[in-house]
């Protein structure tokens, strides 16, 4: 308790000898991946770029007078549950029939291209979102510039209107159980757990999906989903692990609960004025 005061208190002198009337966190500042605070553990573990810890931490906040904030929720999802032909409606077979749209994953040779559509369908569809803050080219880059070294491209979906990139959907391989064989230290078998994790993958984890605000809700992301889905069970995937929503998010919740998704971490921001 005592080592968390003053941390704490070093952390809001800095604040204040800034200008600041408020500390909120935590969460990162650009893709915004990694948020929260975990309050409830319903799973005991996580996926890559989930953030994960015990609860007493938010116990220690709240001792210090910070406050719960903008709740939210990690989700994990069986791939075998779901029946990728019921994300299907009206709208979505519309849109795959209709040869304006175009489907394509990652590309190897167009590493620098799908980046960009990346960060134009992020900043526009997540524009409106509390706390978001817009990616630059060089932020994006440094986030993914060695992804390659990681990333299925068969788990990447970016939709194209016309040849205009309009949605995408950003899904990487889960490293955690590759973490976790080398004990998070490089040596010498590092090499050979990599390989071996990288053809044994069966998680994943989506990082975060957005559509053009003039796309939206015309059943642009339920054509993605399928996409991913069907992706996942090529691919051998057994399950995969979502970011986080908000509960303010309502139409994310909805396609949560129609993938048959299961709570892994309940997380919240924590506030306190400084004074």
């Amino acid at each position: 308790m005592d080592v968390a005061r003053a941390l704490l208190e070093k952390a809001e002198a800095f604040g204040r000898s800034h200008g600041c009337d408020e500390v909120i966190g935590n969460f990162n500042l650009t893709a915004m991946q990694m948020c929260g605070v975990v309050t409830e553990i319903h799973r005991p573990y996580h996926y890559t770029e989930q953030v994960y810890a015990p609860v007493y931490v938010s116990k220690l906040l709240e001792r210090n007078g910070y406050r719960a904030t903008f709740p939210m929720r990690t989700y994990e999802t069986v791939v075998d549950r779901i029946d990728e032909a019921l994300l299907l409606g009206p709208k979505q077979k519309a849109i795959l029939e209709n040869p304006d749209f175009t489907f394509q994953s990652l590309k190897v040779d167009s590493l620098e291209e799908t980046m960009e559509t990346m960060r134009v369908c992020l900043n526009e569809g997540f524009s409106d979102n509390p706390m978001f803050v817009p990616l630059t080219k060089e932020e994006i880059y440094f986030q993914a510039k060695d992804m390659m070294l990681i990333v299925d491209d068969k788990l990447t979906v970016v939709c194209k209107h016309k040849g205009k990139p309009v949605g995408v959907v950003i899904c990487i391989p889960n490293l955690n159980p590759f973490l976790k064989s080398i004990k998070s230290k490089l040596g010498l078998t590092t090499p050979y757990h990599f390989l071996r994790h990288k053809f044994n993958r069966t998680t994943a984890v989506v990082v975060f999906y957005s559509v053009l605000k003039d796309y939206h809700s015309q059943g642009l992301n339920g054509v993605m989903l399928h996409k991913l889905i069907t992706a996942f069970k090529a691919g051998g995937y057994k399950a995969f692990g979502g970011t986080w929503i908000g509960d303010s998010n309502v139409a994310s919740l909805k396609q949560a609960e129609k993938l048959g998704a299961e709570v892994m971490h309940r997380l919240h921001l924590y506030s306190k004025e400084l004074k």
